[in-house]
């Protein structure tokens, strides 16, 4: 109203429209889906002193279901989770449900660095 009093003519033009809101052209990415994350995985096994706290963190740059099932295979003797859940602790479990991504980066450096 300030500007018309002196003769300037002012528009609003909204940041972000209906269309924009209500528009998704592409599916959101599931989290098995997702590529170049670092993740958390918490053991669901027990223990005699209750819940294990056993954790593992780890980064990808492939999906994470792929990952998560190289953890799972018996025959992976380069991988924590599966040493843990077949060999150290007959028994315990991990889920891909429970797996937590704390960040999603594809650059391996700064994956890395963060």
């Amino acid at each position: 109203r300030i500007f018309g009093t002196h003769g300037i003519l002012t528009c609003f033009r909204p940041t972000r429209t209906l269309r924009q809101t209500l528009v998704a052209p592409k599916d959101k990415t599931t989290k098995e889906q997702k590529c170049g994350v670092v993740y958390h995985i918490q053991c669901a096994g027990q223990n005699s002193r209750g819940p294990c706290t056993e954790n593992y963190i780890g980064e990808t740059e492939r999906s994470l279901k792929t990952r998560f099932a190289e953890h799972k295979r018996p025959s992976s003797t380069t991988s924590e989770v599966s040493q843990h859940i077949h060999i150290e602790s007959p028994g315990h479990t991990v889920s891909l449900d429970k797996v937590q991504i704390l960040d999603t980066e594809q650059d391996y450096f700064v994956r890395g660095v963060k």
